[in-house]
């Protein structure tokens, strides 16, 4: 009776177990892998958030989980899935090689396996072997073009010395993903390395230049009224009677005089803090005031000096 009873306690056992590796089989099936930028380090994440690491446990010993999908390969050798999940889970035990291992084999049954060259990119570089991570991260950015793995090929290139390529990188990185508050805060280290002083002027992720530099005065940032012309679509007029600028985008007309706080936004009258200028033989309007009349987004990073507009994310 006792022994009858053991015997069926162990097969109740057996069948959690069971449950729990079809529940971590279907985690990592059916989520993406993604890689996070945080301050300078950089993390391969699940869709949700949910680190790579932590999602091997699922309360069972590595071991098994190993032994399991080792299994699954004798089955079946081309099984891409069980390659990539036991490179993750070698991954989570600090075994590089094994996951540089299965990570190859997955690439030689999909050349375009992005989640095998983000593992090889990111084992070569804890064995301290860079120019291999980048090497991969270069030929992911050829199937895809994202903007995460542009910013951690700029880490990259930045351990290297490559300030240069760091830089365009993190620039196209920006460029596809305007909004990244994170990816500035990566550039602005970039800068700080590279010398670049006084503020950097970004708009639409673009790196905007002009030979009269943003002046800020009392607290207000003026900018040459050229670059928001060019860089926001707008048109800009003068009105030689009035001796006014007169911008326009999208019906919207905002019409300011040199010298003066009084400014008209579709001919209604309104004040703002800072008159536009002439500045180097330049017009100067301010910055803030124009872009966010025009409906996009002006956020100033004081740690760094960078001023970034953007349109709103939809």
């Amino acid at each position: 009776m006792d022994e009858g009873q053991e015997y069926e306690d162990e097969e109740i056992d057996l069948d959690e177990g069971l449950e729990e590796q079809d529940e971590y089989d279907k985690n990592l099936d059916d989520k993406e892998i993604k890689i996070k930028i945080d301050d300078g380090k950089v993390k391969i994440e699940i869709e949700d958030g949910e680190e790579i690491e932590l999602e091997t446990e699922k309360g069972k010993d590595p071991e098994k989980i190993i032994g399991e999908l080792e299994q699954k390969l004798k089955e079946n050798p081309n099984d891409e899935k069980a390659l990539i999940k036991l490179a993750l889970v070698y991954k989570s035990l600090g075994n590089y090689d094994q996951v540089i291992d299965m990570a190859n084999k997955a690439l030689s049954i999909d050349p375009q396996n992005h989640k095998a060259m983000i593992l090889l990119a990111q084992s070569y570089e804890s064995k301290g072997d860079v120019q291999s991570a980048i090497s991969y991260l270069e030929e992911l950015l050829k199937v895809n073009p994202d903007a995460k793995v542009q910013a951690y090929l700029a880490i990259l290139n930045e351990k290297e010395g490559n300030l240069e390529k760091a830089l365009k990188n993190m620039e196209e990185a920006i460029q596809k993903e305007p909004e990244d508050d994170g990816l500035y805060n990566e550039i602005g280290k970039l800068y700080e390395e590279m010398g670049l002083e006084g503020i950097k002027l970004l708009i639409k992720g673009q790196k905007v230049e002009s030979d009269v530099k943003p002046l800020v005065k009392g607290g207000t940032t003026l900018v040459p009224v050229r670059i928001i012309v060019e860089n926001l679509g707008a048109k800009v007029d003068w009105n030689q009677d009035t001796g006014s600028i007169i911008i326009t985008k999208n019906g919207k007309t905002i019409e300011l005089s040199i010298g003066s706080r009084e400014v008209k936004i579709n001919g209604v009258v309104s004040t703002i803090d800072e008159p536009a200028t002439i500045l180097e033989g330049r017009t100067v309007v301010p910055l803030r005031f124009i872009s966010e009349s025009f409906g996009t987004k002006v956020n100033w990073n004081s740690q760094y000096q960078i001023i970034t507009v953007n349109e709103p994310a939809q």
